[in-house]
């Protein structure tokens, strides 16, 4: 991702795993959409959501309900008028168990 490599964070919540994948160089006004895929394809929101820009709170997309203990790969594409599906950042993350 141009600006520097987004971070993530991992907690459980009481209905699964929650994650926040931090979009630095997010304007919310230039027209731009993300599409957020991952495997295995359990969580909020579903793989392959579209998600405009200027509906992303703050810098971040908010990921939640995963499976707690589980391997996760995600991949972040963004596009716009003049580039289709560009992909920006992609991690292997593996969600917590809490005691």
């Amino acid at each position: 991702m141009q600006g520097g490599s987004p971070a993530q964070s991992s907690s459980r919540s009481s209905s699964g795993a929650d994650l926040a994948i931090k979009i630095p160089s997010n304007l919310n006004r230039d027209g731009s959409l993300y599409r957020l895929d991952y495997t295995p394809p359990h969580g909020y929101p579903p793989p392959n959501t579209t998600i405009a820009s200027r509906d992303i709170s703050g810098d971040e997309i908010k990921f939640s309900q995963g499976l707690p203990g589980t391997k996760y790969e995600f991949w972040l594409y963004s596009f716009n008028k003049t580039s289709d599906d560009f992909l920006t950042w992609t991690a292997s993350i593996t969600t917590h168990f809490t005691r």
